[in-house]
C-alpha cells in the first residue's frame, strides 16, 4: 500500500475534474496510473461521499455537477525531539463520573 501515491492520485483527479480537463476515461486512467476499472471504483467512492460526477462527451471530460471539495494531506516524517509530548495520536481520554449517572433517570 502506497499511501502517498494514493493521496497524490486523488488530489490530481480532483484538480483535473475541478478544471474540467480530465480527458476521456482511458487517458485519465493512464494519467493517474490506475486501471480504468479502478478509476470507476474511485468515482463510486467519491459519489458515496456526496460528489455528483458527470461526463461530457462533447468536451471529453469528467466534472462535478455540485460544489465538492477534497482536502487530503499526508505528512510522514520523523518526529523532532520533544514533539512526542505534543502529540496524542488522536486519543483524548474521556472520564465520566458514573456516581450520579443514574440519579436523573426515573423508573416508571
Amino acid at each position: 500500500m502506497n499511501i502517498q501515491k494514493q493521496v497524490a492520485q486523488l488530489n490530481l483527479l480532483h484538480r483535473l475534474m475541478s478544471h474540467k480537463r480530465t480527458g476521456p476515461p482511458d487517458k485519465l486512467s493512464g494519467i493517474l496510473g490506475m486501471s480504468k476499472s479502478k478509476l470507476y471504483v474511485v468515482f463510486e467512492e467519491l459519489k458515496a461521499c456526496g460528489a455528483t460526477i458527470a461526463y461530457s462527451r462533447k468536451r471529453e471530460t469528467f466534472y462535478y455537477k455540485n460544489n465538492f471539495v477534497i482536502d487530503v494531506r499526508c505528512v510522514m516524517r520523523p518526529l523532532k525531539p520533544g514533539e512526542t509530548d505534543k502529540l496524542s495520536g488522536g486519543y483524548t481520554p474521556v472520564f465520566i463520573d458514573t456516581r450520579n449517572l443514574y440519579s436523573s433517570i426515573k423508573m416508571i
